[in-house]
């Protein structure tokens, strides 16, 4: 899958070398360019070129992400955050403090250019439907997902043009709180509907965790402290 896009983002000027890895559904193509372009402009070749080939991808695969990686992606520090003796919080807690006051006050400070966190319960709501519910008004998961899917959408709804300006309108229909995604009406043979909230439970919950992160032996909340661009050296990697 990723001999087409390496083939196109060979062709960009200034390139020096690009390879690509793939696995576990994800591919990585990685372009090196020649030293001297500074990593932003890099980056923008690499976002122009990218739709000239992405139609030619499988149907299903998701639009690429392109990171900048220079010196400066490499962490000046990482923080190990964990709950003070005697405060009863948990990871998903420690994460929402991480992820908030915690890096907004890092990235007040100079020279930071970024603080990444990871690890932690990331909250999301749940929705746990119950089968009997589900055959007594004769629906499917997929069915229940389907109407999900089409209720939480954010999309381009046109351009108004006033003054030399042009001023984009986006409409979102967008979950915020679990009964948002409760008070979703699922179809139902006949021209009726159902709440989601009458087919189970929904309320919230955490995402599967995907890493473990230990900071002096006990599990813990990272937080990768990145330091501002320097040189102009770039390498850009685009995910698919």
């Amino acid at each position: 899958m990723t001999h087409p896009v390496e083939v196109r983002l060979a062709a960009i000027d200034g390139v020096n070398k690009v390879t690509s890895t793939s696995r576990d559904e994800v591919s990585a193509v990685k372009v090196e360019f020649d030293y001297g372009i500074a990593i932003n402009d890099a980056a923008n070749r690499v976002i122009a070129e990218l739709p000239r080939v992405t139609g030619t991808l499988p149907a299903g695969t998701r639009a690429p992400l392109v990171f900048k990686i220079t010196e400066a992606a490499r962490p000046a520090v990482v923080l190990a955050i964990t709950a003070a003796e005697g405060q009863d919080l948990d990871l998903g807690q420690i994460r929402r403090i991480s992820g908030n006051p915690l890096r907004d006050a890092i990235l007040r400070i100079d020279e930071v250019a970024e603080a990444e966190v990871f690890v932690g319960d990331q909250r999301q709501v749940a929705v746990d439907l119950d089968r009997n519910k589900l055959n007594a008004y004769g629906l499917s998961v997929e069915q229940v997902a389907a109407a999900l899917s089409r209720s939480n959408l954010s999309f381009p709804a046109g351009l108004i043009h006033r003054d030399g300006m042009r001023f984009l309108l986006t409409a979102k229909r967008l979950a915020v709180l679990p009964n948002d995604l409760g008070d979703v009406l699922v179809p139902l043979a006949g021209g009726n509907h159902v709440r989601v909230s009458d087919l189970g439970t929904v309320g919230w919950g955490a995402a599967d965790p995907t890493s473990l992160y230990r900071g002096n032996m006990k599990p813990a909340v990272a937080v990768s402290v990145l330091r501002g661009e320097k040189g102009t050296a770039a390498a850009t990697i685009a995910s698919i």
